[in-house]
């Protein structure tokens, strides 16, 4: 059986992560990644989020964050995060970025 309520936690996660874009939008600090791809502190505090927020609700999955790296779980359920998709774009300014 689905836990319909399991079909919230992105959501909510979403909308707490998108609050952290948008106090930093206009104002983001473009910083460079070991591998070359742009970053900001701004997608370190939304993948904190992300993975503080879903992790709760559901403690024995795993998350997988572009940033962070991953945590194994025990559910056999594994998020993944792109927490800033369009790093270039937001820091431009421009607003077609998502989390």
């Amino acid at each position: 059986m689905i836990n319909i309520n399991r079909f919230w936690i992105p959501i909510q996660a979403c909308k707490r992560a998108m609050a952290a874009h948008n106090a930093a939008f206009m104002n983001a600090e473009e910083q460079t990644k070991d591998d070359g791809s742009p970053v900001t502190p701004t997608d370190r505090e939304a993948e904190r989020i992300l993975r503080a927020t879903i992790l709760k609700a559901c403690p024995k999955d795993g998350f997988v964050g572009e940033e962070g790296g991953a945590a194994p779980g025990t559910s056999g359920r594994t998020w993944f995060a792109d927490p800033l998709d369009g790093t270039i774009q937001f820091v431009a300014g421009m607003e077609d970025f998502g989390v």
